[in-house]
């Protein structure tokens, strides 16, 4: 797309500074790469951009946000990066995992000698933080971690589905975790899904045309472990079948009716958005600046751009006739006040289900 900004692939295996940005980076992408679109600026910049090199002082780092947009994956990523030249130095564990090794050692008595050689790690890296609150009695244990990390300098990194403040979790830690970089990992935008799939297909050996890929990413707003999912048994079948070395619309078409996935109409999207705000569609599309309404548009363009493959010039017509300069501001600004606003993201993300679901 023509106004869509530039791309960061961030490979899993990778050196610090080793993500490839833009559309075609030289090698294709494996299932396990994070595409990172502007609706993931943030996530990109932790680990492939400028914050890289500022973990200790941002430290704890908490990834967030739904399953399956690649919190896990961008962590274990800096976790690998932050070890020594042996792969050592660090520790990535689950919390039941950190759960049950606390008591394990709380019962031999080897409390003391396991906080030590935890605090003696350059890093530790936390994966689904807020299931410690199924285990209360380890939750002291990693609020005391969380603690004496802080002060001997031992760089803290976690993966949620939630911020730290809807943890179930003593306060203590949620409070120490939201003084830190609490990153938002949304669903990938149509720009990341459509090169997601290029380059998925090129994994499996077969070429799509831009269109097609820009087709089916608009079909399927997915996060990128439900798309490789979705997209991974079909792209078999047409290795296994020979004689097929690229994807036509022809492909495209039949494999989507098969799925039985239609894009909502641009009218579908506001009549979603209005009615989780509690707004009116002919308040969206009135000239009214009001906050309320700036950001319900902002909401309109976000799904619109996530979930079909109208343009912004469409888009804004829809929203009573403003142009693409202004649909593309209200797309920006909207995603710039995601990244802060839990309450509002949510709210997207309800809408987004909704719409998927229908």
């Amino acid at each position: 797309m023509a106004d869509s900004p530039p791309i960061t692939i961030i490979r899993a295996a990778a050196t610090p500074g080793g993500g490839a940005s833009g559309r075609s980076p030289a090698a294709p992408l494996l299932p396990r790469d994070f595409v990172a679109g502007p609706e993931n600026r943030l996530p990109a910049a932790v680990v492939d951009g400028p914050l890289a090199v500022h973990l200790k002082t941002l430290s704890p780092v908490l990834f967030y946000g739904p399953p399956l947009v690649g919190k896990t994956m961008l962590m274990s990523t800096l976790i690998r990066r932050l070890a020594d030249a042996r792969g050592q130095g660090v520790l990535q564990i689950a919390a039941p995992d950190f759960a049950r090794q606390a008591g394990e050692v709380r019962s031999r008595q080897q409390l003391s000698a396991w906080r030590k050689a935890l605090t003696q790690l350059r890093a530790i890296a936390f994966d689904a933080i807020e299931d410690l609150g199924q285990h209360p009695s380890a939750q002291a244990e990693f609020a005391h971690l969380t603690e004496d990390a802080a002060k001997r300098g031992v760089i803290l990194l976690g993966a949620a589905r939630t911020p730290p403040a809807q943890w179930p979790l003593d306060d203590r830690v949620a409070s120490r975790w939201s003084a830190g970089l609490c990153v938002p990992v949304q669903r990938p935008g149509p720009e990341a899904r459509a090169l997601l799939i290029e380059r998925l297909a090129a994994f499996y050996q077969l070429t799509t045309p831009p269109q097609v890929a820009t087709k089916l990413a608009a079909a399927m707003p997915l996060t990128a472990g439900e798309t490789c999912g979705r997209l991974a048994p079909w792209l078999t079948s047409l290795c296994e079948a020979g004689g097929c070395a690229e994807i036509t619309p022809a492909l495209a078409d039949a494999f989507l009716a098969a799925q039985k996935t239609q894009p909502p109409e641009l009218s579908e999207i506001i009549t979603a958005v209005c009615r989780e705000l509690k707004l009116k569609p002919a308040e969206v599309k009135s000239k009214s600046r009001r906050r309320t309404l700036a950001l319900a548009r902002g909401a309109v363009t976000l799904l619109a751009r996530e979930l079909t493959d109208a343009s912004f010039t469409a888009i804004g017509q829809a929203l009573g006739g403003r142009d693409h300069t202004t649909a593309m501001n209200a797309y920006r600004s909207l995603l710039k006040h995601c990244e802060s606003d839990n309450v509002l993201r949510e709210s997207v993300e309800r809408v987004r289900e909704r719409l998927i679901a229908r």
